[in-house]
């Protein structure tokens, strides 16, 4: 039975992502999401995608950490694991949170149309 270490390892990854700084590669996956909500809130004229991703990114991030540690044949390192685990288990609650609110609906949320009703009245009534 193969181990997670092992499976990673044995990748053919790029070397230039195995070479690359981590903080380096998670400006690059920054830059894919903001892309993609910008791409998806003028597709769809709902801009709440980014909420959608609020919960789940720093999740990605510390993963990608953790990949680029363990590709590197780092001996793995408990701190890491740690801090891994911790922004698993907040991400996890968040986005249960979030879910549980009917963030992930496709609809528009109900957070936030309070506050649009408000700014749309002073804009007419002043």
């Amino acid at each position: 039975m193969t181990t997670l270490i092992e499976v990673l390892t044995s990748l053919s990854l790029n070397e230039g992502y195995v070479n690359m700084n981590p903080a380096a590669s998670n400006m690059l996956i920054c830059l894919f999401f903001v892309i993609l909500t910008f791409a998806m809130g003028t597709y769809t004229g709902n801009y709440s995608s980014v909420d959608r991703l609020w919960s789940i990114t720093p999740v990605i991030y510390t993963v990608n950490y953790l990949i680029v540690y363990i590709v590197r044949r780092y001996a793995l390192n408990s701190r890491l694991l740690c801090m891994a685990l911790l922004v698993f288990a907040w991400g996890a609650r968040l986005t249960f949170n979030f879910w549980r609110k009917g963030g992930y609906s496709l609809s528009e949320e109900v957070n936030y149309l309070p506050y649009r009703r408000i700014s749309i009245l002073t804009d007419y009534v002043v």
